[in-house]
């Protein structure tokens, strides 16, 4: 069974490999911008802030959905907690967040 994912996954690596500097080339297409980039820096600065204020239950049940992928059962069973758990830390996990968040950008206009 291990076979065919192997050769199906080289196949269309080769393919996402053609694609891939067609996209870095339109990325650039305009010409390098360095102020995006800049705040490109500063935004992931700011969710990694942010991040890092969170209780770790919340941050570490955020990162696994939103960063990892992984579902709700999965992180459940991950966790040793109900996937009602785990949804109910996500919904609160992304409104400490948001108030974190807003806090932080006001502390940053000032």
């Amino acid at each position: 069974a291990g076979m065919p994912g192997i050769e199906s996954s080289s196949g269309s690596q080769g393919s996402s490999d053609d694609s891939y500097p067609g996209s870095a080339a339109m990325s650039f297409q305009g010409g390098y911008d360095g102020g995006r980039f800049e705040q490109h820096v500063a935004d992931r600065e700011l969710v990694n802030a942010v991040l890092q204020k969170l209780p770790e239950k919340y941050r570490s049940c955020l990162l696994l959905y939103e960063h990892e992928g992984f579902s709700c059962a999965e992180i459940a069973q991950l966790m040793s907690l109900s996937p009602s758990a785990v949804k109910m830390r996500l919904m609160r996990a992304r409104e400490r967040f948001i108030t974190i968040y807003k806090q932080e950008t006001g502390k940053q206009q000032h």
